[in-house]
């Protein structure tokens, strides 16, 4: 039986080639269906172009889009606006002021402005949204690493369901120092105070009750994401797009009310982090109603790939088949990302625009969940969220081996039944080993932690063996999410 391990383009491949068997990839720790990576193939054998395994997991490297997109080397926190301190504003404001100085602002502005039938009106709304703000948002660490700072920033959301003012009724979001008032009403709506008071924004509040006209908390509890039957109006996402989605932008007024020009104002990019946001969240919700109705069950990835086109009235064969608009479909490519240069719903003139580093096809497929794309946002960050990791990888062992590990062999306190059992679970080879040491708690140290790198190194650290011995394991970006939960902290 043939072994073997490399690094290539930044990921970590392993091979398993038992001889007259199917052998097993691995990337970056997650098993590959090689039989389902090129046109359902059985073995590489047959493959003609590929002598061995190791060239076919070269391949995949290259060519498939879901694994490219499948590890976030980082992961950054998106944080309420309203709770940014001083130092936090200033970085986001600057490196907006550098993005709109090289002229990268104007160039996303413009891809949404043509976006209407790629991003609205569908099921692609949220997805084709999330790799815009992502693109955004990479584009802001790039700016910010530009003037001299790490990249470590993150897009922040508006919260307008929440008061955002101050013990004086001053506004926390539409402030001087984050992202300006309301327009002047006499001179056209001009927008005359805030970082951005020379871009020639306009907009002109709403007097209503944003708070109420875009509460979004009734429809959070929906639990179809498509309407049903179709045009009814009356699910997740047609719900949220027409109606606090909606409401918002009116709120705004201005530049923020045509599609053409909403874009330009920076209150956009806030106002549909929020928007992700309340995706992220509701497809967490959908996630604990699953687990709730299978317990120790390891929670299935495909099966976000269920809730994107759920339908409580129609078969799930039927869903399957059901074709959507050109794009909105799971696995289309979809617009600019697809180095089309022309929107090919409207025609609009327009050559793709692709992040650095990235690949060129976007589907909504590779962008159902957050925390792989490289974000997360700040209410996840909680015990509840890092005993649902933890325990889904002692039930995928369970599930693969057929029994429970045995994690006294990775340390005999290594436990997480509730957080201050973790919080205090030690090992004793000589001398004490913490999990995690009080003193990093809360200090960016996260990373340095016995159980983040129990996660990660081959051969465990120190008194604590590999976590779990033998795999599955942790993907990267949710060890990062552990990691995040030390750096803040540790909060319930």
């Amino acid at each position: 039986m043939k072994k073997w391990k490399k690094e290539f383009m930044g990921f970590v491949l392993e091979g398993n080639e038992p001889v007259n068997e199917i052998p097993v990839l691995k990337i970056n720790g997650q098993g590959i269906d090689i039989s389902q990576a090129f046109g359902g193939f059985a073995s590489p054998k047959v493959f003609g172009i590929f002598d061995n395994i190791e060239d076919l997991g070269n391949a995949i490297v290259v060519h498939q889009n879901l694994v490219a997109h499948a590890i976030a080397s980082t992961v950054v926190i998106r944080r309420d606006a309203a709770l940014l301190d001083t130092s936090q504003r200033k970085r986001f404001t600057d490196a907006l002021l550098r993005m709109h100085d090289q002229g990268t602002y104007q160039t996303l502005a413009k891809i949404h402005a043509n976006g209407w039938d790629p991003g609205h009106r569908g099921p692609a709304f949220f997805p084709w949204h999330r790799v815009l703000l992502q693109d955004f948002e990479l584009a802001m660490q790039e700016a910010d690493r530009d003037l001299g700072n790490d990249g470590n920033i993150a897009l922040p959301y508006w919260n307008w369901a929440r008061n955002n003012d101050d013990n004086q009724g001053n506004s926390l979001v539409f402030s001087d120092d984050l992202l300006g008032g309301n327009g002047d009403q006499a001179d056209g709506g001009k927008v005359k105070n805030g970082p951005y008071k020379d871009w020639g924004l306009t907009r002109e509040f709403d007097s209503s009750n944003l708070q109420f006209t875009g509460d979004p908390s009734a429809i959070m509890q929906i639990r179809q994401y498509q309407d049903d039957p179709p045009g009814a109006g009356n699910g997740f996402r047609s719900r949220l797009e027409f109606g606090p989605h909606g409401a918002a932008h009116m709120w705004l007024g201005g530049a923020a009310m045509p599609p053409a020009t909403t874009a330009n104002d920076p209150a956009f990019w806030l106002l549909h982090c929020n928007i992700d946001r309340l995706w992220a969240q509701w497809q967490s919700d959908r996630r604990a109603d699953w687990l709730a109705a299978n317990p120790n069950l390891p929670y299935p990835e495909e099966q976000q790939t269920v809730d994107y086109f759920w339908d409580g009235l129609i078969p799930e064969t039927t869903w399957k088949t059901t074709r959507q608009p050109s794009g909105h479909n799971l696995k289309d490519s979809m617009w600019p990302w697809n180095g089309q240069g022309n929107n090919p719903l409207d025609d609009v003139s327009m050559e793709p625009w692709n992040q650095p580093g990235m690949l060129e096809e976007r589907t909504p497929l590779g962008a159902l969940n957050h925390a792989r794309m490289g974000f997360v946002y700040d209410a996840q960050i909680g015990w509840s969220r890092v005993k649902e990791i933890l325990d889904g990888i002692v039930n995928a062992w369970t599930q693969q081996h057929g029994h429970s590990p045995h994690l006294g062999r990775h340390g005999a306190g290594f436990k997480f039944g509730t957080k201050a059992e973790l919080l205090a679970a030690e090992a004793r080879f000589g001398r004490v080993f913490r999990l995690i040491e009080p003193t990093m708690i809360g200090t960016g140290q996260g990373a340095q932690t016995n159980l983040v790198i129990s996660l990660k190194a081959d051969e465990g650290v120190q008194g604590f063996g590999r976590m779990p011995l033998d795999g599955p394991y942790l993907p990267d970006y949710e060890i990062e999410e552990i990691r995040l939960w030390i750096d803040e902290g540790c909060p319930d």
